[in-house]
């Protein structure tokens, strides 16, 4: 059944989905922005964007469960996935790091999203639309409770043609 969640904050102009393995490494000061859906251990799931091609921004982050060859696993002890802007999650002492994973080379391509392991946690992120803002969500479960799809909204089509 999907449900919808309203306005999902975004700090740092991204958005991720992040495997919630109740280590210490997350914070716990900011969860009034994030959304949890439960997951199963071993679960494939494929992670992509849309991309606006005229405007070259991220309009849609999206995750799909799928049987095999997913290029998102969820490890072994993960219950439930994170879906947030990474700031929100991730210690501000381990910050850099992950911005230094992030733009490695030196750019951030809009057109895949970039998977990073954090202190051991397995993230998937990607930019967001317009960046500094408030985004929806709509998740679709399974009967057991568990995610069978969801996916960020930057941009509608009335973004798209009205602009910011």
């Amino acid at each position: 059944m999907p449900f919808r969640t309203e306005g999902l904050g975004v700090d740092a102009g991204l958005m991720s989905f992040i495997q919630d393995t109740k280590r210490k490494a997350l914070r716990s000061d900011c969860w009034h922005v994030a959304t949890k859906v439960a997951v199963k251990s071993g679960d494939h799931y494929h992670v992509s964007v849309d991309i606006d091609e005229k405007e070259q921004r991220v309009q849609r982050l999206k995750i799909n469960r799928v049987e095999t060859n997913g290029n998102f696993i969820i490890e072994s002890g993960c219950e439930n996935l994170i879906i947030s802007d990474p700031c929100y999650i991730i210690p501000d002492k381990h910050w850099d790091k992950f911005c230094d994973k992030l733009h490695g080379d030196g750019s951030f391509l809009l057109a895949e999203p970039l998977f990073i392991e954090q202190n051991g946690i397995k993230v998937a992120v990607s930019s967001s639309g317009y960046g500094d803002g408030y985004y929806d969500c709509t998740i679709e479960t399974d009967d057991a409770g568990n995610l069978k799809e969801a996916y960020v909204v930057f941009m509608d089509d009335e973004d798209e043609e009205d602009g910011p």
